[in-house]
């Protein structure tokens, strides 16, 4: 199949957003035999991509084939696109949502990979996406979310994914548009559980991180996972969602590899907590965003709203804004 520059010959697909997943998701994307567009606002990055057909600052060593269409003007990545794929940061998706919303036809289908809430307004990010679409299209907002770290997903490793929609023949139609031989899906309706799920993974991912940053070995970390999901359920039922869902791929499943793998942001920036650096110092020097940081904040807002027991992301909390000291962490963990 090919993947000429023309309009015509983008039909289908524009991945918005040219981080480590919306690269990996090209990559992935092409080898199917799927036609589409991936737009980045970065210059450096567009550069990167057509140049060494490599994107050496947020995925080194996965090769992009030179077919793909790299585009920095949205406009332009949206034009035929009837499937927009939203892969940028929670902090950004409100502005792109809002920039896209004019060129999108009323049969869009809009797909949110972000994980995250919007810090003021605790909305989950496809109620961010909705609020700034057309009236057509508020109800056309797809969530996916699940294990799928970006550099196994662009090597093509076996990857399953939660996809949730209200309308379940919309989360079908990503699914058919989307799946490849190893990158699969599961249909939800909790749209609130899959994307609780989604955005608190990441808070608990650095307490995992601060406790390899101790070594408080296997056994501590099982131990906080453990509370981590009692605590994702407690999360997500007060945004609206399911406890069964967070028993699932969106939230059990990206729970486990966010804590456990060395490709985690947040779980690094955890260890690097644990190991006694400041989480300022420690973000300054990472390139790609650690969400985990706002989810802390989320969550530290949830509770106070909605009057919610949860000691671990309080504790996690706490030692991000330096009122606790990491090594406090093995009381919360513990029972």
């Amino acid at each position: 199949m090919s993947a000429e520059t023309g309009a015509g010959a983008r039909a289908g697909v524009a991945i918005l957003g040219a981080g480590s997943l919306g690269t990996a998701l090209a990559a992935g994307l092409w080898r199917a035999g799927r036609s589409f567009t991936l737009w980045t606002i970065e210059e450096d990055v567009a550069e990167s991509l057509r140049t060494y057909r490599e994107n050496v600052k947020y995925l080194p060593g996965i090769k992009v084939p030179k077919e793909v269409v790299v585009a920095t003007d949205l406009e332009s990545a949206l034009d035929g696109a009837l499937l927009v794929l939203l892969t940028v940061p929670s902090h950004v998706i409100r502005d792109v949502a809002r920039r896209a919303a004019p060129h999108l036809p009323s049969g869009t289908v809009v797909v949110s990979a972000a994980k995250g809430l919007e810090r003021d307004t605790l909305l989950r990010m496809s109620e961010v996406i909705a609020e700034e679409l057309p009236e057509p299209l508020k109800s056309r907002v797809v969530v996916l979310s699940g294990p799928s770290l970006a550099p196994e997903v662009g090597r093509g490793e076996p990857t399953g994914v939660d996809a949730a929609a209200v309308d379940p023949d919309l989360a079908r139609a990503v699914k058919i548009a989307l799946t490849m031989k190893r990158f699969r899906f599961k249909l939800r309706r909790d749209v609130a559980g899959v994307e609780a799920g989604g955005t608190f993974k990441n808070l608990y991912a650095i307490g995992a991180g601060i406790c390899d940053g101790l070594s408080l070995g296997n056994n501590t970390k099982a131990a906080l996972q453990t509370r981590a999901l009692s605590e994702m359920i407690v999360l997500a039922r007060a945004l609206g969602g399911k406890s069964s869902t967070l028993y699932g791929l969106a939230g059990l499943g990206d729970l486990m590899v966010t804590c456990n793998s060395p490709h985690s942001r947040n779980r690094t920036l955890g260890e690097h907590i644990g190991k006694g650096h400041k989480v300022a110092d420690v973000s300054r020097g990472m390139v790609s965003v650690t969400e985990g940081v706002d989810a802390a904040h989320c969550a530290h807002q949830l509770a106070a709203m909605h009057k919610l027991r949860l000691p671990l992301a309080e504790m996690i909390y706490g030692i991000l804004n330096a009122e606790e000291k990491p090594e406090q962490l093995i009381k919360v963990c513990l029972p």
